[in-house]
């Protein structure tokens, strides 16, 4: 092509890999968000291998106060679908709920009426919905925040965990391929779940 061509690999999913392949003769370069992605692209596309790169995305420090309030508050971000988990979070609230233990919930993002009428939260359970906000509320909010939860299914480099763990939110994550294993040490930089056990989750959320 007239122009140099470059593409952004910014998702662990099968539909950007096959693009990079398909395109390959017609594209210069090729910027990934996670080492994991990068490495997976030069398998597929060995002879490429020196076209492609893993930058940082870059996500500024959280200069806030931390303001940790009473009782135990938990953040999601994201968008409200089956793909990036938030079908599990009512489930998980509904056994604090039967367990006595007392969580708030933070959903931010948008959550259309038919998501909401599908997976509907229990009775009794202390969830705010936010809607979509700008950055710089999310980072306010994010002062306020004990613990983010992230049951995706499959991700790249999830920048909303990022600036969580920036805030001092520890985060809770599926176990997926992708920046998540670059992210999160279980144990270590925070926990992760296996096939987003509900039992899981709400153990580890207890113990802290």
């Amino acid at each position: 092509l007239q122009n140099p061509v470059v593409q952004m690999v910014h998702g662990d999913y099968d539909y950007y890999y096959e693009l990079a392949k398909k395109h390959a003769s017609s594209i210069d370069t090729f910027i990934t968000v996670a080492a994991s992605i990068a490495n997976k692209l030069k398998i597929l596309i060995p002879d490429r291998a020196e076209d492609i790169a893993y930058l940082r995305f870059p996500v500024p420090e959280n200069k806030g106060p931390i303001e940790k309030h009473d009782g135990f508050s938990i953040i999601f971000i994201g968008r409200g679908t089956r793909e990036k988990g938030y079908n599990v979070l009512p489930e998980i609230a509904k056994a604090f709920i039967e367990g006595g233990q007392k969580v708030f919930w933070h959903i931010v993002g948008e959550i259309d009426e038919k998501t909401k009428t599908q997976y509907l939260w229990p009775d009794g359970a202390n969830v705010r919905f936010y809607g979509s906000v700008n950055n710089d509320a999310v980072k306010k909010l994010l002062c306020r925040i004990h613990l983010i939860l992230l049951p995706s299914l499959a991700e790249g480099m999830p920048v909303a965990v990022i600036e969580a763990m920036k805030a001092e939110v520890i985060p809770i994550v599926n176990k997926i391929e992708g920046g998540i294993s670059e992210l999160v040490e279980n144990g270590v930089t925070g926990f992760t779940i296996e096939s987003n056990s509900i039992e899981q989750y709400q153990g580890k959320i207890i113990y802290l």
